[in-house]
C-alpha cells in the first residue's frame, strides 16, 4: 500500500482488525498518500460489497482491486 501511496494512488484498505487498519492508514499517510480504511471480514460477500460501495461513495470510482486475504498457518490444521 505504501508504494501505491507514494505513486499518488488513493488507497482503501479493508480488514477485520481496526488497530491493524489504523496502522496501515498511518503508513499510507506517512508515505504521502491519502485514503481510508473500512473494517470488514472479506470472507463475507455482503461485507465485501459494502467495502466497494463505501469506496465508490467516497471517491466516485474504484480503478484497481487487489485481493490479498490470508489466514494463519494453524487455520489449515484446525479446518482441513
Amino acid at each position: 500500500m505504501q508504494i501505491f501511496a507514494r505513486e499518488g494512488a488513493t488507497v482503501v484498505g479493508a480488514g477485520r482488525t481496526q488497530a491493524t487498519l489504523d496502522e496501515t492508514l498511518e503508513l499510507v499517510t506517512s508515505a504521502g498518500g491519502r485514503g481510508m480504511v473500512v473494517q470488514a471480514d472479506v470472507s463475507d460477500e455482503a461485507q465485501c460489497k459494502a467495502v466497494v460501495e463505501t469506496t465508490v461513495h467516497e471517491y466516485g470510482r474504484l480503478d484497481v482491486l487487489i485481493n490479498n486475504a490470508g489466514v494463519g498457518y494453524e487455520y489449515g490444521l484446525a479446518k482441513p
